[in-house]
């Protein structure tokens, strides 16, 4: 869980709850030990938001949807406008916000899988290890 505009300087574990239409978030402060401590860090509203998909996990729904392979294309971006995206994410190479999520040398380590709750004054990005998770969210 990460706040939009926020300046990465660990990479501490966040935990969410979410229910009767509220969702917590957490910051887990024991670092790997076995005790867990958590400190609430803030909670949204989830009235009046707005989910979008973050551009690599639209990228590879889309990639894979070219392919033939299980995959839908998101709503919201007509086709003209996701190839443009898509020719700009190519010439742009290395580095960027999600640079700091891939752990090694090898790129298959990467998380890409999230999506944006947006609300009137503030921005939360939601990253799964996978698609299936990303999915139950």
């Amino acid at each position: 869980l990460i706040k939009r505009g926020q300046v990465r300087k660990s990479y501490k574990k966040r935990f969410c709850s979410l229910s009767m239409g509220r969702l917590d978030y957490f910051l887990d402060l024991n670092d790997g030990k076995d005790v867990k401590k958590l400190e609430h860090k803030g909670a949204f509203e989830l009235v009046d938001v707005t989910l979008v998909l973050c551009r690599e996990t639209y990228e590879l729904l889309r990639a894979s949807a070219k392919k033939g392979k299980e995959g839908e294309l998101p709503e919201g971006l007509p086709d003209d406008q996701a190839d443009a995206k898509e020719e700009g994410a190519e010439k742009k190479k290395g580095g960027g916000f999600m640079s700091m999520f891939k752990s090694g040398k090898d790129d298959a380590d990467a998380t890409p899988w999230g999506f944006n709750i947006r609300t009137d004054d503030r921005c939360l990005t939601l990253y799964a290890e996978d698609r299936s998770t990303m999915e139950k969210w």
